[in-house]
């Protein structure tokens, strides 16, 4: 906690940290993304591991000798080779895209009654606008449904014409209703990423929020806009090392991206 005090004191933005809660923060992105073990009262390094993206290597389990730099908080080291890249096996991100995670989830989920009073996905979002709105896009070939179970609690449906079927819990567990929104959006109008990238820090600007498993790994590797705004999933800015396997997993969902140079 002393170190993030110290850093926030030098942002000039001290009076307005809630220092706790931050290294909190810190600490659950670290846990998240396989920093360490943890059990009840107990916190142990996890084995040696290099998990390599390009000719670079995101680093578990740190050792001595290990010339380490860092992207937010996630270490890694500079390869004299390139290898080939296993951060989606490692970080636990899907292998399957959007799209093709769409059609097998509907092909293996059985019909259910519709359902009543539910909210429908946007798909003519624009920032700033909610991600689900009260009227269905007739136009839309198959649609994202969610019923409100209690605060932050949702039910997920998806409907294709007349007929509804429900996302098993299991598939809500692991953010499959996030896939299916990106995949249902991008077949609408493919969503856009915008990176600015500089000598040290590549800024990247999302428009359209990430699933959860992609955004919780670049939580990992990037660092927020300020420290007042850490917790938000809109801007971030990671090193240029790290900005190749970025870009290609954001491809990989089917977003646009776009870069410029500084």
């Amino acid at each position: 906690r002393s170190k993030v005090k110290a850093m926030a004191e030098v942002s000039g933005n001290m009076s307005n940290i809630d220092i706790p809660v931050l290294v909190d923060y810190i600490y659950e992105q670290l846990l998240a993304n396989g920093a360490f073990y943890h059990m009840p009262y107990n916190l142990r390094p996890v084995p040696h591991r290099l998990i390599y993206a390009g000719n670079i290597a995101i680093v578990r389990g740190l050792l001595p000798e290990e010339d380490i730099q860092f992207s937010g908080i996630a270490p890694f080291i500079v390869m004299t080779d390139v290898r080939e890249t296993n951060v989606a096996e490692a970080f636990c991100l899907p292998e399957v895209t959007p799209e093709l995670m769409l059609q097998q989830v509907w092909k293996c989920l059985a019909p259910c009654g519709m359902p009543a009073a539910s909210e429908y996905l946007n798909v003519n979002r624009r920032a700033g606008s909610p991600y689900y709105t009260n009227k269905r896009h007739t136009n839309a070939d198959i649609t994202l449904a969610r019923e409100s179970q209690g605060i932050n609690q949702y039910v997920y449906y998806l409907i294709k014409g007349d007929e509804a079927k429900r996302l098993n819990d299991d598939l809500t567990d692991v953010h499959v209703q996030d896939y299916c929104r990106l995949a249902i959006m991008n077949a609408h109008k493919q969503q856009l990423i915008t990176a600015t990238i500089g000598k040290q820090l590549v800024r990247i600007q999302i428009d359209y929020l990430l699933p959860a498993p992609e955004l919780r790994f670049l939580r990992y590797i990037s660092w927020p806009e300020t420290l007042l705004e850490y917790d938000l999933p809109w801007c971030f800015s990671v090193r240029p090392q790290l900005w190749r396997t970025l870009k290609e997993r954001f491809e990989f969902l089917k977003y646009i991206v776009e870069e410029k140079n500084e």
